[in-house]
């Protein structure tokens, strides 16, 4: 059915820009605890609430920008474009965020700045974080650029090389299926690795408490 194929296509193209929003959405959380320690420490409902905006940040623009582009509003080379330039901004965003922290740690080791212990724990949390976040990153970013390696030779090739853009098409939707055993995977065997960082979220540790995790 034409709907089924429809609603498909959507949904790939959402999971390629949940995960080229994801690094920004996870970097924009621990931008607000390099930033905002202070209120940010205290893990009351409001951090949860941060939690739930990084989705909302992670997931309605990118649904927004999908459908665009299914419906024609914005050709497909527009979709990849935003893509690109959401995944860019998301690097920088994250490449701050840690830089802002190691100078942070510096300073406070250097007694250099006012030093409180509260504020080095919540450096020292932001960076375990953020290397958290680049064991997921180093997994997704690789198959996203696949991805736009893939879509860029499928629209851009001349003519006469109709096997090839046909063969990237299929490849772009096998990297797509291959990538999610791949990210749980990987998540599992963080967990084990970084257990203790992973507990600081607020959020993970109620879920791991409800499911009983150890």
């Amino acid at each position: 059915e034409d709907w089924l194929i429809f609603s498909a296509d959507m949904i790939k193209d959402q999971f390629i820009g949940y995960f080229v929003s994801q690094l920004g959405a996870l970097s924009f959380e621990r931008f607000v605890a390099t930033h905002w320690w202070s209120w940010y420490e205290h893990r009351g409902c409001s951090t949860i609430f941060i939690i739930l905006i990084v989705e909302l940040i992670t997931n309605i623009p990118s649904w927004i920008n999908v459908a665009l582009c299914q419906f024609d509003y914005i050709p497909h080379e527009m979709n990849m474009i935003v893509f690109a330039v959401i995944l860019l901004f998301s690097i920088a965003l994250y490449l701050h965020s840690y830089r802002s922290n190691v100078c942070a740690l510096q300073a406070l080791l250097g007694r250099s700045g006012k030093y409180s212990i509260s504020h080095a724990f919540q450096v020292k949390e932001n960076l375990s974080v953020l290397k958290l976040i680049l064991i997921f990153m180093g997994t997704s970013l690789p198959i996203v650029c696949a991805c736009f390696l893939f879509f860029m030779i499928f629209f851009f090739a001349t003519e006469g090389f109709d096997r090839e853009r046909f063969l990237c098409m299929e490849l772009l939707d096998f990297s797509i299926s291959l990538y999610a055993p791949i990210y749980i995977y990987v998540g599992m065997t963080a967990m084990k690795e970084y257990h203790v960082q992973l507990y600081n979220i607020p959020v993970f540790r109620k879920v791991a408490d409800w499911c009983g995790w150890k």
